[in-house]
């Protein structure tokens, strides 16, 4: 949707890229939501800032910290190349 929507509003207003989400809310032992974006997709968008929703407590928190985990160190070195 930024891709398609965005462009007419660069400039103007802010863009925070959501990088995982759901189309619902999960059960509390299904608490987990995919990575949909990409810390690249964020670059090339020109987003100020990227989101991630993580489930401490949740039966599926391990899953969801490697995800994170993943999302970081590619935040990081796409912050140390710029």
């Amino acid at each position: 949707m930024a891709s398609k929507y965005y462009p007419d509003y660069a400039g103007q207003v802010p863009l925070l890229l959501k990088l995982n989400s759901k189309t619902e809310i999960p059960p509390s032992d299904e608490a987990f939501s995919p990575c949909h974006a990409t810390v690249e997709d964020a670059v090339r968008l020109g987003a100020d800032a990227a989101a991630y929703t993580l489930y401490v407590g949740s039966p599926k928190q391990e899953e969801d910290f490697i995800q994170v985990g993943k999302v970081r160190r590619t935040a990081t070195a796409s912050a140390c190349r710029s």
